[in-house]
């Protein structure tokens, strides 16, 4: 596998001390992982069209709860923004 095409997404561990993560639901606690996953592979462009984001997060659930995820990620991390086409981390590197 050539190195070139791998990206890396640091997660740092105080997250697991951080009470805005480990107050969320445990799903969209991993949501939130795979967004930041996602984030790095599309250059922090991140699809709002749900039945797209779904798929790219191989989730299983209703679009109504990856929704509900989504928003609870967004009232505790004020970092995670939307414009009118994506998702994006705010001073994502």
């Amino acid at each position: 596998m050539p190195y070139r095409t791998i990206h890396w997404v640091k997660l740092e561990k105080r997250l697991l001390n951080d009470p805005r993560f480990y107050l969320m639901r445990p799903s969209a606690q991993l949501i939130y992982m795979k967004l930041l996953m996602v984030a790095g592979h599309f250059d922090n462009k991140i699809t709002r069209d749900m039945a797209v984001l779904k798929s790219i997060l191989r989730e299983t659930r209703e679009v109504s709860d990856l929704e509900k995820d989504i928003l609870d990620i967004q009232n505790n991390f004020p970092k995670f923004l939307a414009n009118k086409h994506f998702y994006y981390f705010k001073e994502f590197k």
